[in-house]
C-alpha cells in the first residue's frame, strides 16, 4: 500500500520486523497480548482520533478484530487469516461469540479462500459483505532455480510450521510405504528417494499454555520442538530416518532456496485455510500433492497442476507419490502448469490491487 502511494499507520501490540520500522508510521500499544486486545481500546481510540484515518483494516477475527470492534470506528475492514475462524471459535462458546461479533461489526470481510469464507459465514451468517482475495506471492523471488537441486536424488519435501494439524506424520508414513513398494520393484529408484521437511519453531511458554487453556489465545501456538522430536522418532520407527532431513526453522527469505532443492512438494494437512506454501511451491515449478481439505483444492487443479488425495489417506498419498517418483515427465508437466496458474492468479502485485479495490469499495459506501 505504501508503494501504491497510500499513507499507512501500523498499530500493533508488538514491534514489527526492522524492515517495516522505516517505512510505516508505527504505533505500539502499551498492553500486550492477550489482554491487550481488550484493554488497549482507549489507546486505540486516542490514536484514531489523532490520525483521522479514512479506513481501519483489522487482521484476524480474534485479536485485532476484537480490538477493532471495540474501538467502534467505521469503515472497518476485517481480514481473516484462518486459525481465527477455524480454531479460535471452537475453543469455547465465548471464543465463538467474540469471533462472530468481530465478523458482524466489520463493514467488509476479506478472506484468502472460498473455503475460509464459507467457514466465516457458518460462524456469522449475517456478515454484511465478504470478498475472496488470494494471498499472493512474489513470483520473482519464488521461481524455478533448479541449479541447487541434486539430480542424483528425488527429493520429496514440505515447508510448514511443525504442528500436528499439518500432517507431517502422514507424509512420513506415505514415503515409507512407497519406498517399501519400490524396494521390491525398482530398488535402484527406491535408493534415490529422500525426504526434506522444512520448518520448526519455539516451544510454548508457560504463559502461552495457560492462555490456551482459557480459550483466549488469538493465534495458533507452535508445538514445534515437541512435534519435531515426535516426527524424528516416527521416521526412525518407519526405517526412513537415514533419508529424512529436518531443517528446523529457516528465515522466510531462504524458503525459495529450500523449495528449489525439492523435486516434489507435499501438503498433507489435516486443516489448512488457504495454502500459500503450495502456491510458493507451484511458483517454483514443483509438482504438488495436497490433501483435499480447506483451501488447498482451490489452489491446485487436480491432474493439471498437481494431485489431490483424501485427507489423512496415507495409502492414497503413497500412490500419488509413486506416480510422481516414477514419471519425471508428469512432474515436469504439472510443475510448468502450476507456475503458469500462479502467474495468472496469485501474483502479489495483482492481489494488492484487488485489496486496494476492496478498500475503495468500503470507502465508497461510507461517503
Amino acid at each position: 500500500m505504501l508503494d501504491r502511494g497510500h499513507a499507512v499507520h501500523l498499530i500493533t501490540l508488538q514491534p514489527p520486523p526492522d524492515s517495516l520500522l522505516t517505512t510505516a508510521n508505527l504505533h505500539v500499544l502499551p498492553v500486550g497480548a492477550p489482554l491487550g486486545y481488550f484493554l488497549n481500546t482507549p489507546f486505540l481510540k486516542y490514536l484514531i482520533d489523532r490520525i483521522q484515518p479514512d479506513l481501519v483494516n483489522a487482521h484476524r477475527a480474534s485479536g485485532y478484530g476484537l480490538l477493532g470492534r471495540l474501538c467502534c470506528f467505521h469503515p472497518l475492514l476485517l481480514t481473516i487469516w484462518g486459525n481465527d475462524v477455524y480454531d479460535f471459535p471452537d475453543r469455547s462458546w465465548l471464543a465463538k461469540h467474540l469471533a462472530a461479533s468481530a465478523l458482524q461489526s466489520a463493514d467488509k470481510v476479506c478472506s484468502t479462500s472460498h473455503a475460509m469464507a464459507r467457514r466465516a459465514y457458518a460462524i456469522c451468517p449475517t456478515i454484511s459483505d465478504l470478498s475472496v482475495i488470494p494471498w499472493g506471492i512474489d513470483t520473482v523471488r519464488f521461481s524455478p532455480r533448479r541449479v541447487t537441486a541434486d539430480d542424483g536424488w528425488i527429493t520429496i519435501g514440505s515447508v510448514k510450521t511443525m504442528s500436528p494439524k499439518y500432517g507431517m506424520d502422514i507424509l512420513l508414513r506415505a514415503v515409507a510405504a512407497v519406498r517399501q513398494r519400490l524396494v521390491a520393484e525398482q530398488s535402484a529408484l527406491a535408493e534415490r528417494i529422500r525426504l526434506l521437511i522444512v520448518g520448526g519453531g519455539p516451544p510454548r511458554t508457560k504463559s502461552e499454555k495457560l492462555v490456551a487453556r482459557l480459550g483466549l489465545l488469538p493465534r495458533v501456538v507452535s508445538y514445534a520442538t515437541d512435534e519435531v522430536q515426535n516426527l524424528k522418532n516416527l521416521a526412525e520407527e518407519l526405517g526412513i530416518d537415514h533419508l529424512t532431513t529436518f531443517t528446523g526453522s529457516v528465515p522466510y527469505e531462504d524458503v525459495p532456496v529450500w523449495l528449489n532443492k525439492m523435486d516434489i512438494f507435499v501438503a498433507p494437512s489435516r486443516a489448512d485455510s488457504f495454502g500459500v506454501a503450495v502456491v510458493e511451491a507451484c511458483a517454483c515449478e514443483l509438482p504438488v500433492a495436497v490433501a483435499d481439505v480447506g483451501g488447498l483444492p482451490e489452489v491446485v487443479v487436480a491432474g493439471e497442476t498437481g494431485l489431490i488425495f483424501p485427507t489423512e489417506d496415507v495409502e492414497a498419498l503413497s500412490r500419488d507419490l509413486e506416480q510422481l517418483i516414477t514419471q519425471p515427465a508428469l512432474r515436469n508437466r504439472l510443475g510448468q502448469a502450476g507456475r503458469k496458474r500462479v502467474l495468472e492468479n496469485y501474483r502479489w502485485s495483482d492481489n494488492v490491487l484487488q485489496m486496494e479495490q476492496a478498500f475503495q469499495s468500503v470507502l465508497g459506501r461510507a461517503q
